[in-house]
């Protein structure tokens, strides 16, 4: 069923990018509202992965994008399923989304 709505371009994952690549580089400064919308766009990414119809009006566009990901590939939803919260989330499984979302590794 997800695959039928997947999105074309990937831009919607910017901001989250963004913030995993301030974890992935080190950078501890991430301010608190950022914090809060990566910990809602993962946490609504991992129900929509684990039952498609939790896709519904409330889970954000950027969150069902993310699932797609997590549903494709079962070490990205293995590393998801960790993080409970931000401080969860290491440079590591910053990175392994980066690769997976941006295809870039930052630590290089």
């Amino acid at each position: 069923m997800l695959a039928a709505v997947r999105p074309v371009e990937r831009d919607d994952l910017n901001l989250f990018c963004v913030a995993l690549s301030m974890i992935a580089s080190g950078n501890q400064n991430v301010p608190a509202q950022l914090k809060s919308y990566v910990l809602r766009v993962l946490t609504e990414a991992k129900l929509v992965a684990a039952n498609a119809a939790n896709a519904n009006a409330n889970v954000s566009p950027e969150a069902i994008s993310l699932a797609f990901d997590l549903v494709e590939q079962n070490d990205l939803l293995k590393s998801a399923q960790q993080v409970d919260s931000f401080e969860k989330i290491s440079p590591e499984i910053a990175n392994q989304f980066l690769l997976r979302v941006e295809g870039a590794d930052v630590r290089n």
